[in-house]
């Protein structure tokens, strides 16, 4: 875990736990009429050291998360703070309630197709939720050079002792500053990029079932249709 704002975070685990608390307890405020402003700037102000956090002059991580949290204070300010919270009682007459329940439904609906692998993890309420899998490339010689700490130990794999295994992940973060979504649909199209990378050095693929590189895991090549 990286160093933020001169903190040593591994120190300050509180603010893990910290940063959830209010926001639960924010947005319960924002029922009430009358705590939905002090709501709001909780809230507001959680999200722009949310940003601070993440951005180049902080940590430096994960840039999808700063679209989000710009959003989140939109959403927040347009229905809970600005003069469009007035119309809202317009907007419930004119829509029919059929399609709010179509739409709820939907909602709800759609995340369970990811234990069959046709909805995407993160729109499947598993944001954070430790879940789902992850993949990582093994090589007996490297196609490229890359960076010690780019690799995962062997120890726990002796069949490939003397082999190097790329944790995907960490190149994502050097390469793209995000992590790779934990995909059955996009571990295969990695899977035949990198062996169409390098035909005669067929790696192999380890997919873990943890997103902690750690636990039951299955091995397959490049001859494999399926992950």
């Amino acid at each position: 875990m990286k160093d933020v704002f001169l903190l040593h975070l591994p120190n300050y685990k509180i603010i893990g736990f910290g940063i959830p608390l209010i926001e639960i307890f924010a947005a319960m405020g924002l029922l009430f009429k009358k705590t939905q402003k002090i709501s709001f700037l909780l809230l507001t102000t959680m999200h722009l050291v949310i940003l601070l956090w993440v951005s180049p002059w902080g940590g430096n991580s994960n840039n999808v998360i700063i679209p989000w949290n710009l959003v989140m204070i939109g959403l927040i300010y347009f229905c809970f703070y600005s003069d469009f919270k007035k119309v809202r009682p317009e907007l419930k007459k004119k829509y029919n309630h059929k399609i709010h329940s179509s739409i709820l439904i939907i909602f709800f609906l759609l995340p369970s197709l990811w234990f069959i692998e046709k909805w995407p993890y993160y729109f499947s309420f598993h944001m954070y939720s430790g879940r789902g899998k992850t993949m990582s490339v093994i090589y007996e010689q490297p196609i490229i050079e890359l960076p010690e700490n780019f690799y995962l130990e062997t120890k726990n794999l002796s069949s490939f002792e003397k082999h190097k295994i790329v944790n995907l992940n960490r190149w994502s973060y050097q390469e793209l500053n995000v992590p790779i979504p934990p995909s059955l649909s996009i571990f295969k199209q990695l899977k035949n990029h990198f062996c169409n990378l390098s035909p005669n050095n067929s790696p192999h693929f380890i997919v873990y079932r943890s997103i902690n590189y750690n636990g039951e895991y299955d091995i397959f090549t490049c001859d494999d249709l399926e992950l």
